[in-house]
């Protein structure tokens, strides 16, 4: 997707991520494979809420990133809470047990 808001949202008066340079090299001169390797890279940079060299430069571009880098926060947002709930259950599990061999113990105690 990000590879095709390049390619069709570029002009010659508006510049997409393709007409950036990486070092030397535009990557709209890169071949297909450097070209769809560096649109997979931005995407899964910001899907894990990181960061590259190739910025958007026009109003889709951005909006996607945007769009992007929202779903990447849910993401992440949603493993911290999976996460979470799953020691908090562990704990209180933890909690009921230990408080059914205390009881298991002052019957044994009293009888």
């Amino acid at each position: 997707m990000w590879y095709f808001v390049g390619t069709a949202s570029s002009s010659a008066s508006n510049p997409g991520w393709l007409d950036g340079q990486n070092g030397v090299t535009k990557y709209r001169d890169l071949n297909i494979n450097g070209q769809y390797l560096t649109a997979f890279h931005w995407a899964a940079s910001q899907l894990t809420l990181g960061s590259t060299d190739v910025m958007p430069v026009t109003n889709p571009g951005r909006t996607l990133c945007i769009l992007l880098l929202l779903l990447g926060h849910i993401f992440g947002s949603t493993v911290v809470s999976l996460f979470s709930a799953t020691i908090v259950q562990y704990l209180a599990s933890k909690k009921e047990q230990t408080e059914m061999l205390e009881q298991l113990r002052l019957y044994f105690v009293n009888h």
